[in-house]
């Protein structure tokens, strides 16, 4: 009696049980990847699919995992009658893998209310990973010779760095210095003014006037004197006024200097060359 009774119980109790969990989550073989033939470094793209069979609509935190470990989770919700394919990116490594998904925190969404799903677990799939080829020669002894000039380059950019600066300075202080000349000398190389030779005419014709008789004539050899001296002036000033723009200008005398230099060069290059008699 006691028996047909607890037996009586079961039977009300397991139909409860049978419907409260929802028909919902991964199917048969839910699955599958990118690529079954991975090597280590290569990105493979998990694939699996949801579905919901319910008169609800369903969500939850969807996870795969590799290893047991967690790679990539994002929410999802399914409307009823509904399905759709989540995916993740992994990053391969080598070796033999196990790569499963599951469901957490699945609810009724419009309920608000937490719910068990009928298949809240994908199983899982194995994958072998192999290990990258290794570079050929021609990789290997770029990558040498890569390595060897990186390490030349970081050792001599600082002496070459301070080689440049030095320079730099030495060539800049001979410009600033060569300015200040060429000003000074545009400036005293002015030619005098037409009131500073007036007085000098005058006294030239009184003497001239006054030293008749047997005394010679000089008054032309003096204006003669003072136009050569008047032109050179001129001819100075027009050169110091030249230099003066050449060096006052920085864009003009460093693209000289650098043309100048590569001039000496492939003059230097051409002597090497030349064979000898």
């Amino acid at each position: 009696m006691k028996l047909g009774f607890i037996f009586f119980l079961l039977l009300l109790v397991l139909p409860s049980w049978s419907e409260a969990a929802v028909r919902a989550g991964f199917p048969s073989q839910p699955l599958w990847l990118s690529s079954e033939q991975a090597t280590a470094g290569d990105s493979v793209t998990i694939f699996t699919v949801l579905y919901n069979e319910s008169e609800k609509t369903v969500g939850g935190n969807l996870v795969f995992t590799v290893d047991g470990l967690r790679i990539a989770s994002h929410a999802f919700s399914l409307d009823a009658g509904k399905s759709s394919i989540q995916s993740a990116q992994w990053k391969a490594t080598a070796g033999n893998h196990t790569i499963s998904a599951l469901i957490e925190s699945a609810s009724d969404t419009d309920l608000d209310q937490v719910i068990t799903l009928s298949n809240e677990k994908a199983g899982s799939i194995s994958l072998a990973v192999a290990e990258p080829p290794p570079p050929s020669q021609v990789i290997q002894a770029v990558s040498t010779v890569s390595n060897i000039a990186g390490s030349i380059a970081s050792t001599s950019l600082p002496l070459i760095t301070s080689a440049v600066e030095s320079v730099y300075g030495a060539t800049e202080a001979f410009r600033t210095n060569a300015v200040a000349y060429f000003k000074e000398k545009a400036a005293d190389d002015s030619p005098p003014n037409a009131a500073s030779e007036e007085p000098r005419g005058n006294v030239l014709s009184a003497e001239t006037k006054s030293a008749s008789g047997g005394t010679p004539n000089v008054s032309g050899f003096a204006s003669t004197s003072s136009a050569t001296a008047t032109s050179f002036s001129q001819l100075s000033q027009v050169a110091a006024s030249a230099a003066l723009f050449f060096f006052d200008s920085r864009p003009l005398f460093y693209l000289t200097m650098i043309l100048l230099a590569l001039g000496t060069l492939y003059w230097l290059a051409r002597k090497v060359r030349r064979p000898q008699p």
